[in-house]
């Protein structure tokens, strides 16, 4: 449907609505950030770095074939899918099409390497009930502003229940476990937390590259940064 308006002129709509939606990341953005530091001076102090791994250059080896692995695997989805039209499995679920594959990938790889491997529990990897209250709060509090940000700018996208709920596994939960539970705790124990964090950010955006607009749907666009960055939004 996306293509079709493109196809019929109405380009002009659409780079408007992508100006509305990069006008929200922004301020989304400005507002996380603004929380962050907020969190650290008043609401409670960042959590007790890791200890470091006796071998930190094979902890550090670990979270780089992780992450490799997921960015292998997301880009060869994206290929297959808009570049190359290979047959990839999908299973659909609540209405959205899941890369079942990539899904399991995401699950049984750090499984396979941190509770496999290292012989390591959950608590281990960040799973654990005892939550400091205030700042499980003020991240409540700052997900209820995310979601009104959008009725500021009159576009609200309401979602059906089954559709969030699916949202909750993936991609939250899968993401937080691969790279929050596995390759950012990987790097803090062999690199130390700030630095840990500047790499675990970078890996991070870098793992979307084959997602979003100037990645592989760049190349399936024929290099039109509308017509990719329509693509992305479907």
């Amino acid at each position: 449907m996306m293509v079709y308006i493109y196809r019929k002129g109405c380009a002009h709509h659409w780079v408007w609505v992508e100006l509305q939606q990069t006008i929200q990341q922004a301020v989304t953005a400005v507002c996380a950030l603004s929380l962050a530091a907020l969190a650290h001076k008043k609401v409670g102090e960042y959590p007790p770095a890791l200890p470091p791994a006796e071998n930190r250059s094979r902890e550090l080896l670990e979270a780089m074939v992780i992450w490799g692995a997921m960015f292998v695997s997301v880009t060869y989805l994206m290929l297959s899918r808009y570049v190359l039209f290979r047959v990839y499995p999908f299973v659909r679920i609540a209405g959205r099409m899941i890369p079942i594959l990539h899904l399991f990938l995401m699950f049984e790889v750090p499984f396979l390497v941190e509770i496999v491997l290292k012989g390591r529990g959950f608590a281990d990897l960040g799973f654990t009930l005892q939550m400091p209250r205030t700042p499980t709060l003020a991240l409540v509090g700052f997900g209820m502003i995310s979601g009104i940000i959008p009725l500021i700018f009159g576009t609200p996208r309401p979602l059906p229940p089954d559709y969030l709920l699916l949202g909750l596994l993936t991609p939250a939960l899968s993401e937080e476990w691969v790279y929050r539970s596995a390759v950012q705790q990987k790097l803090e124990r062999a690199l130390g937390q700030d630095r840990a964090w500047l790499l675990g950010g970078l890996l991070y955006g870098l793992i979307h590259v084959p997602t979003d607009f100037f990645g592989t749907l760049w190349i399936a666009s024929g290099g039109d940064p509308l017509r990719a960055r329509i693509r992305s939004s479907r």
